[in-house]
């Protein structure tokens, strides 16, 4: 018999995911908020300029959020071409997978983003793979597998919080963990630090285990004390 904190610990996870799967379904069948957001970017990409380099004040007026304006910010002596939207730029290097994953969110392509990422390690998957099975039937049938899930967790996150323009992502930079592993450097974004690994047909984003285990954490605090 589970004892009272671990009927509320799941009750909590499965209401987060309800709710994250919800909000998934919708705007994957409506696309009217996906296609607001890229509206937004694009505007936000022409404010730009034609040297890539916005001023603070037309960052403000251009209602750019918080986290874009906390980007690094090009050397004017060295201007930056505006590539345009998010694009599909292959696996071939951690930048490009990340340009890659930022356009597989913004596209709600749910295929290509469970290409795009990995777990760390078995514990890491096992954990989400308990989660789904404390769900119902019904709930367990949106997400066949972890990836299934991570994926449209990502694609919800990235539609409500969607990554910085491309013209900031070609920013990062690369630190060298090992042959086959490195991290992504974009001081100022919330991207900053993400782990790639190589692996198949490429590099992929690599789902931490402390990240889910602070997202379980995080929504069973949530969670209404009974």
């Amino acid at each position: 018999m589970r004892s009272p904190l671990k009927r509320s610990v799941l009750t909590g996870v499965l209401a987060a995911l309800l709710a994250a799967t919800g909000l998934y379904l919708h705007d994957r069948r409506t696309g009217a908020e996906a296609a607001r957001l890229r509206s937004e970017n694009q505007r936000l990409l022409a404010a730009l300029g034609p040297t890539g380099v916005t001023s603070a004040p037309a960052a403000q007026e251009a209602g750019a959020p918080d986290r874009e304006r906390a980007a690094p910010r090009p050397d004017v002596r060295r201007p930056v071409v505006i590539p345009g939207p998010y694009r599909d730029e292959g696996q071939s290097t951690p930048q490009a997978t990340l340009q890659t994953i930022a356009w597989a969110l913004d596209s709600a392509d749910l295929e290509r983003v469970k290409d795009l990422v990995m777990f760390e390690n078995p514990s890491a998957r096992e954990k989400v793979v308990a989660m789904l099975q404390s769900l119902p039937p019904e709930s367990r049938a949106l997400w066949p597998t972890p990836e299934d899930m991570a994926a449209s967790v990502m694609i919800s996150d990235g539609i409500h919080r969607p990554y910085p323009a491309a013209s900031i992502l070609q920013l990062s930079e690369v630190e060298t963990l090992a042959p086959d592993r490195a991290r992504l450097r974009l001081p100022g974004s919330r991207l900053d630090g993400g782990i790639y690994q190589k692996a198949g047909n490429g590099w992929r984003f690599v789902i931490l285990e402390k990240a889910i285990d602070a997202y379980l954490a995080q929504h069973a605090r949530a969670k209404p004390a009974p």
